[in-house]
């Protein structure tokens, strides 16, 4: 009897202390990993920007009594947006003046932005406009070349381009180099 009465002693203590044990045990805790994205780029561009245009340089050219096209190629232009904000943007460009040397014009010349195609290197959504080429028939005007709406053409875009500079006969230019200027503008939000 006292045998029986020893072994259930000592299994309502081993009871009670796996019992204490489970009851003893640590509570879980759980951390939290947190981190703060900011607005890309310079303070005055707030994270939407051109990152590149190229110059336009058809060449050293012979004086012709005919109508000539001048054709560059592999010519491009680049966008970021790392605004955070991705509201959309729109990029034009404008001619300033006709081209012109030493105050003479090219007149009746017609420059020509061909080919416009994204080439590949963005990530996510496209943007959703792209204008196949711009031609340049005002002066000082903004011609739209790429629009992105809300949540497209994030990060960076680069597209690639072509131009043709189409001189008439009528223009007889003086033997010099002439130039123009190309102004490229960015504005954010959606078309």
């Amino acid at each position: 009897m006292k045998k029986a009465h020893a072994a259930i002693v000592c299994l309502l203590l081993g009871t009670t202390m796996l019992g204490g044990l489970s009851a003893n045990a640590a509570e879980d805790k759980t951390a939290t990993g947190k981190v703060t994205f900011t607005r890309g780029g310079d303070e005055g561009n707030n994270g939407l920007y051109i990152e590149s245009v190229s110059d336009l340089d058809f060449g050293s050219q012979v004086i012709s009594i005919q109508e000539q096209n001048y054709m560059t190629t592999g010519n491009k232009f680049e966008v970021v947006d790392i605004s955070g904000l991705y509201s959309g943007w729109n990029l034009q460009v404008k001619q300033g003046a006709q081209f012109a040397a030493n105050g003479s014009e090219l007149n009746g010349a017609e420059l020509t932005l061909t080919n416009i195609a994204s080439d590949g290197t963005g990530v996510g959504t496209a943007p959703a406009t792209v204008a196949s080429s711009v031609k340049f028939d005002s002066m000082n005007q903004n011609f739209p070349i790429v629009s992105a709406e809300a949540n497209q053409g994030k990060g960076k875009w680069g597209f690639d381009h072509g131009s043709n500079l189409e001189v008439p006969a009528s223009a007889l230019p003086n033997a010099a180099e002439y130039t123009t200027t190309l102004t490229w503008s960015l504005v954010s939000g959606p078309a």
